[in-house]
């Protein structure tokens, strides 16, 4: 998701699904809390599983508004500086 006011990447939506590939939920995750692995193609997320699984996600029909005060939760939960701030 691109944030226009500020002309930077808010925030990836990471596809994350239960056993056996069902309930699928869709998460907003900070830009920041995402590493690229160069050498593997990949980027990885450092949050526990279990993390994903207990986090309110939403579905396709439903995505989250991305005003200012949902993104400044959504960077605290993930304890990821604002690029807003910078």
């Amino acid at each position: 998701m691109i944030d226009l006011r500020y002309g930077r990447i808010a925030y990836a939506v990471l596809s994350f699904s239960g056993l056996f590939g069902i309930a699928e939920k869709l998460f907003s995750i900070p830009w920041k809390s995402l590493t690229y692995l160069k050498e593997d193609k990949q980027f990885v997320l450092n949050v526990h599983k279990s993390t994903l699984e207990e986090s309110v996600g939403f579905d396709r029909a439903n995505w989250p508004l991305s005003d200012r005060r949902w993104l400044c939760d959504l960077y605290e939960d993930y304890k990821c500086e604002p690029y807003w701030t910078e």
